[in-house]
């Protein structure tokens, strides 16, 4: 404005003469200083944590990519593999069910309900052992001993 337009410089924010820039107070200078000094800081903290945000989103894309990489190795269980787990989860519920040579009850289970009211009662957060699931698992189980 000083510059380009002299004559149209309002007088109540530029003051005419040689010592204007000279008013400025040594209080002020230290203020706007200070604000300055503390906005850096505060700075140089949001751009270290934003360095850390970055290595953290690409450890999380890394190993995104390496999950990716094994699903797609691994895909579905075999059928052996299957076969496997359904066999340990038979046997399972079948001693938890069982009796020893004495006659007495190895655990204190009466039935197959029981043990998924339990499981349920315990997990009932974790993904994939809802009442239905866990009947179908143990069917599957029960299914899979009885063939051999």
């Amino acid at each position: 404005m000083e510059i380009y337009n002299p004559d149209q410089k309002p007088s109540f924010l530029f003051e005419s003469g040689r010592d204007a820039p000279e008013k400025i107070s040594l209080g002020a200078f230290l203020s706007l200083q200070a604000d300055r000094d503390t906005l850096m800081r505060e700075l140089n903290t949001l751009q270290h944590h934003l360095q850390e945000v970055l290595v953290d989103l690409q450890a999380i894309g890394l190993e995104r990519d390496d999950l990716k990489a094994m699903v797609k190795t691994h895909g579905q269980l075999s059928e052996r593999s299957e076969l496997t787990y359904q066999n340990i989860i038979g046997v399972l519920v079948n001693l938890f069910l069982d009796h020893s040579p004495a006659g007495k009850p190895l655990s204190v289970f009466k039935n197959q309900a029981a043990i998924v009211d339990a499981i349920i009662a315990r997990h009932q957060d974790v993904p994939g052992l809802s009442k239905r699931t866990l009947d179908e698992k143990f069917a599957a189980a029960n299914r899979s001993l009885k063939k051999k």
